[in-house]
């Protein structure tokens, strides 16, 4: 029963110190999430973005609009240039997520509504995918379910860094 009160902790503790930094992205259910990477700088998925302006809801519910500083539709990724305030920014990742069995983080605030959270296991070592046009992709394999919404949203390590964007978990750092 002590490591599953030891692992409720760290997740909760991973969300209190991620969520200020996760937005929701685009219109309620429809929309994603994304996460403030830099002063007026979010990370998300390159499919959250239609158009040059995006809607994004910050979590203390301040809305405003972002323009599209660039989109990678290969690693299927996007940053958008905003007005982040005094967000913090989440530190990404100095190295991989560890080995098979490191525990991972998927978070998400999809299209603003409130944080959720889940959890699993890095499933996988040494996995790539293959983008659009063949472009070979590290990605990071997990098992922490992703509920509707989350796309573009953070995958964290142990120690709430950014190990990816959980677009599909390509590596963003």
């Amino acid at each position: 029963m002590t490591q599953f009160l030891e692992a409720s902790e760290l997740i909760g503790r991973l969300a209190a110190q991620a969520g200020p930094s996760i937005v929701g992205i685009g219109p309620g259910w429809r929309g994603g999430s994304g996460v403030v990477i830099g002063e007026g700088h979010v990370l998300t998925a390159a499919h959250n973005v239609r158009g040059e302006r995006v809607g994004v809801v910050f979590a203390d519910g301040r809305k405003a609009e972002a323009g599209v500083a660039g989109v990678d539709r290969d690693l299927g990724l996007a940053v958008l240039e905003i007005d982040t305030a005094d967000v913090p920014a989440l530190s990404a990742a100095d190295a991989e997520p560890g080995g098979i069995g490191a525990i991972v983080v998927a978070a998400a605030r999809p299209g603003g509504r409130a944080l959720r959270v889940t959890a699993g296991f890095v499933s996988t070592d040494q996995r790539e995918v293959r983008g659009p046009r063949g472009r070979r992709i590290a990605a990071i394999e997990h098992t922490a379910p992703l509920p509707r919404g989350s796309s573009g949203g953070p995958l964290l390590d142990a120690e709430g860094r950014l190990l990816a964007s959980t677009s599909s978990a390509w590596r963003a750092a």
